[in-house]
């Protein structure tokens, strides 16, 4: 029998070790994802399987708008963490979820797309999958000489030649590194738009939240790529639960054409080595993207050339009757 309980606050570093227990990833922590949540109601939800933990989730209640003219909505950033031996009870505890939103009066539930999560052999969820992201996860826990034989011959070709060109990677841990990886990432997405793609970059308020709560306390990373005392690519990442994921990045012209962006990912792989982490997930991509010819097919290609393993990630969303 599945029980579930719901909290509002959890000590971070026992939330953080239930998290870890669970094989779950810093998407699962409230350092993380409280910045962008900052308008909504955060939950703990732990599933029990008698007295033993057996999944746990972060929960987002949304207020509705104001005067409440939206309807409700339960939002989990990232689909439950489950225990390798919970597996008999998946589908107990998703469906908990549901109670959980009926119980709360939401209108509809959000599980965003995370992790290599998928729903194919839950009948009451895969038909209502709204977005598959792919995404490349790369074994941390191995000889980087080990992992560098993974990569492709492009990848590493173009880190070698990044280093020739005076390419160097160090952190920036102020406010201001992280504000000049806005900007680039600003001229990235009209470099992408112009591909047919491009994407949201989130205003100054939110970046100034974010190193306050992420990147000052070092849960997350921020790394520069120079030349000649001149910034060229950021990229940054973030890390929990014995496992990392980078999160945002951006570039410069400049940056584009040395190749940073190839000697800051091998940056951070190296890191999180450093780091005694088990797993770097490179982010995802549209499932789409993987098609010959889509705006993103070079962003795909990127992430794969790693040498990680491809994970395709459902999102979910669906409408909850009364």
């Amino acid at each position: 029998m599945i029980q579930m309980e719901t909290s509002a606050r959890v000590d971070d570093e026992e939330w953080e070790r239930l998290v870890q227990a669970c094989g779950g990833h810093p998407l699962h922590l409230p350092q993380i994802q409280d910045v962008d949540q900052a308008d909504n109601e955060r939950m703990h939800v732990v599933f029990q399987n008698g007295s033993q933990p057996v999944a746990c989730a972060l929960a987002y209640q949304s207020a509705g708008g104001r005067f409440r003219r939206r309807p409700r909505r339960l939002l989990l950033p990232a689909s439950p963490a489950l225990r390798a031996d919970a597996g008999t009870d998946r589908a107990l505890i998703f469906e908990k979820i549901i109670d959980l939103a009926q119980s709360l009066r939401c209108k509809e539930l959000i599980i965003q797309p995370q992790w290599g999560t998928q729903f194919e052999d839950m009948p009451l969820f895969s038909s209502h999958v709204s977005e598959i992201l792919i995404e490349s996860v790369l074994d941390t826990n191995r000889e980087l000489s080990a992992i560098e034989a993974g990569m492709h011959r492009i990848h590493r070709k173009n880190v070698r030649r990044a280093a020739r060109d005076g390419v160097t990677v160090s952190p920036d841990p102020t406010l201001e590194g992280l504000l000049t990886l806005r900007s680039m990432q600003q001229v990235s997405s009209e470099r992408s738009a112009k591909k047919g793609g491009g994407f949201a970059v989130r205003d100054r308020s939110f970046f100034e939240r974010l190193h306050k709560s992420v990147y000052s306390s070092g849960r997350g990373e921020l790394l520069m790529a120079m030349k000649d005392g001149k910034p060229l690519a950021g990229l940054a990442y973030v890390t929990g639960a014995g496992r990392a994921i980078t999160v945002r990045s951006g570039s410069t012209p400049e940056g584009y054409a040395l190749q940073a962006m190839y000697a800051l990912q091998s940056r951070v792989i190296e890191r999180v080595r450093e780091r005694g982490l088990l797993e770097l997930n490179l982010g995802g991509v549209p499932e789409v993207a993987a098609t010959e010819g889509h705006a993103q097919r070079g962003l795909y290609d990127f992430k794969r050339g790693w040498g990680g393993t491809e994970r395709r990630s459902a999102g979910i969303r669906m409408a909850i009757d009364p």
